[in-house]
């Protein structure tokens, strides 16, 4: 019948005999981690020379139908003008220009601080002008008229 001090060696033992499996094992895993990335990062390389010279991936894609190219400031300004009488969420101004809600909402803040777009409520934006937009009627507003 084995010691206990015989027990504690053997137990020992197992476990630098594990420690060392385990340093192994995560030594190939990163060898082929950076085999997998170095890999990917070639393609993506090789995929952008492929491409012809000074044509972008992600074109800035014309709203008003005159060909040129138009940036996302320039496209929100246009939907605001023709909904000038509007409330408009950020996120259906998006969907109508092609982009994301939060590029959406950050280029709508911006467009504010130059006086080109005004805030209305919480999520809604409309044309700057002298009339004030109409509203959806929630809440008590809905009961009063």
């Amino acid at each position: 019948m084995p010691t206990l001090k015989k027990k504690f060696e053997d137990a020992a033992t197992d476990l630098a005999e594990a420690k060392a499996w385990y340093q192994e094992a995560q030594r190939r895993f990163d060898a082929l981690y950076k085999m997998v990335v170095n890999t990917a990062k070639a393609k993506a390389t090789s995929k952008v020379s492929d491409a012809e010279p000074g044509v972008s991936e992600h074109p800035v894609q014309p709203v008003n139908g005159t060909g040129e190219k138009m940036t996302i400031t320039a496209k929100i300004e246009e939907f605001l003008a023709e909904h000038q009488d509007e409330a408009i969420h950020y996120r259906d101004i998006a969907d109508a220009i092609g982009s994301t809600p939060n590029t959406c909402r950050t280029m709508l803040s911006l467009l504010s601080k130059d006086g080109k777009a005004v805030k209305v409520a919480r999520g809604k934006w409309s044309y700057p002008s002298g009339t004030e937009p109409k509203l959806p009627r929630r809440g008590i507003q809905a009961f009063l008229h």
